[in-house]
């Protein structure tokens, strides 16, 4: 009987330390998880820091006529390139990252593909000069400009809503939305200058951000919604800065070597952008100016959304969605 408990008793002490062995197995690989996913989200770090969970749609060749739609690693690694037909203009990411709507060349068209390269679908036909597609942040409607008016196009009904229009203006380029979706910024176009503009998407209380001799153009918000990264070529140093979305206060310019059309990462840490005159695009970081080229081409547009995701409790970047933990 003794020599049986004994044998009981043992099994029972095997179970409990497998089990701590468990849960401290758990535990080490929660930090590695949480610590993988800081190092994601923090400096530029290794390439695979700066890569994991996060791409980048540009097109190739940006003045060719061979030119394709091709997604990347945030670090420019693993080149993916869609359909080279028909040729590709102004790629965007949908917000849940399944599609990308880009404007076709000659004639000028507005397009839906998968982030695959699957399932073309044509969306309009004759599209204005210069309009760049612009989701709105529930997916359901496409934003562009149409020389003076704000154009919302429904991808369910196929329907437009003229949202403004303005008369005696230039024209109207750069239309996107606001991360809650109810305010648009766009620039208007006075003579030679670009100026950057807020409006309430039921076309009330416009508002001017920027009033400068200068150029200033392509706004992008930050993820927050509390900032707005846009091109400005003051003072002859031509790049990108930041201004308060809310007044245009709080003026910084973050680079200064031509950088032009900015998009940024679902972390709001990191600016994607455009070097026109090079044809090549590059990554910088927001608060530091660490800079990185990365690959030919142009027009980019970073995916809004990746495997990191919020808890919304600790507001912590969690790496793979949350991790349930049995502890």
């Amino acid at each position: 009987m003794s020599h049986c408990g004994g044998g009981s008793n043992q099994k029972g002490n095997e179970g409990v330390i497998a089990a701590e062995g468990e849960i401290r197995m758990k535990k080490v690989l929660f930090v590695t998880f949480i610590a993988v996913g800081f190092g994601c989200i923090g400096g530029f770090g290794s390439k695979a820091n700066l890569a994991w969970g996060s791409k980048i749609a540009f097109v190739s060749k940006a003045f060719n006529p061979e030119r394709r739609i091709v997604i990347i690693n945030a670090d420019g690694t693993a080149p993916q390139p869609l359909k080279s037909r028909p040729i590709p203009n102004w790629p965007a990411w949908s917000p849940d990252g399944k599609k990308i709507a880009f404007i076709a060349d000659v004639p000028s068209q507005l397009f839906l593909i998968d982030a695959d390269g699957r399932n073309l679908e044509r969306l309009r036909w004759n599209m204005p000069l210069g309009a760049r597609p612009a989701w709105h942040p529930d997916g359901t409607k496409i934003l562009f400009t149409r020389f003076e008016e704000l154009i919302v196009f429904d991808l369910e009904t196929k329907v437009e809503t003229q949202v403004f229009f303005n008369g005696w203006d230039n024209g109207f380029r750069d239309a996107v939305w606001s991360p809650d979706g109810k305010q648009i910024a766009f620039i208007i176009q006075h003579d030679r200058q670009h100026d950057i503009y807020v409006i309430d998407v039921d076309g009330g209380k416009l508002r001017r951000l920027t009033d400068n001799v200068s150029n200033d153009a392509a706004p992008a918000w930050s993820p927050d919604g509390r900032q707005i990264a846009f091109y400005s070529d003051r003072n002859l140093k031509p790049g990108i800065c930041l201004m308060d979305a809310a007044d245009g206060a709080n003026f910084k310019r973050i680079s200064s070597r031509g950088e032009h059309y900015p998009s940024w990462s679902p972390t709001g840490t990191h600016i994607a952008f455009w070097l026109f005159l090079e044809g090549k695009i590059g990554v910088i970081r927001v608060n530091g100016g660490e800079r990185r080229v990365l690959f030919d081409g142009g027009q980019p547009s970073w995916r809004p959304e990746g495997p990191a995701s919020v808890d919304p409790v600790r507001k912590l970047h969690v790496a793979w969605g949350q991790i349930k933990l049995d502890l």
